[in-house]
């Protein structure tokens, strides 16, 4: 659809369009965020009810942390996505490298003081890196700025 609306009407129109797709899926992101840290005892007793209380502590912790993931996730993907469509391709190869790099690096690094949570926090904070620098690999083609238009006829289509 970016892609479409590049062709037909222009770059500047479809990064508005861009802008608009990172806002609203960086918010709906933030909302599954929030739902799944408050709501993972809820999850966790769900999918494993046999867990013994140590046990799903440490899974409850775990899925908190992870869901902290998201947001960052969902942009790197599509900032990933955008790069594609502009031929630009270094950056989403960097991606699988960088987030291998710092969770192994971590455990290396961290895993007698933090345990299995290392993995869990070294992999949060690899995607959170990944944003700065997609956003360096991609400045020349893309800048974010805060959108959200619901009007947007292409923003309708992809909802």
């Amino acid at each position: 659809m970016y892609n479409e609306r590049r062709l037909s009407i222009g770059k500047t129109e479809a990064d508005k369009f861009a802008n608009n797709v990172i806002t609203f899926y960086a918010i709906i992101s933030l909302f599954l965020s929030i739902v799944g840290v408050v709501l993972a005892p809820k999850i966790i007793s769900l999918i494993a009810p046999a867990f013994d209380f140590r046990t799903k502590t440490l899974a409850i912790n775990l899925t908190r942390i992870v869901c902290l993931s998201f947001v960052f996730n969902i942009i790197v993907g599509i900032f990933s996505s955008l790069q594609y469509v502009n031929k630009r391709y270094f950056g989403q190869q960097v991606i699988h490298l960088i987030n291998n790099l710092m969770v192994l690096l971590s455990i290396l690094i961290f895993a007698k003081d933090l345990g299995i949570y290392i993995i869990a926090i070294s992999g949060v904070l690899s995607w959170v890196i990944q944003i700065p620098i997609q956003k360096y690999i991609f400045v020349k083609d893309f800048k974010y700025k805060i959108n959200l238009n619901f009007n947007d006829t292409t923003f309708k289509k992809c909802r």
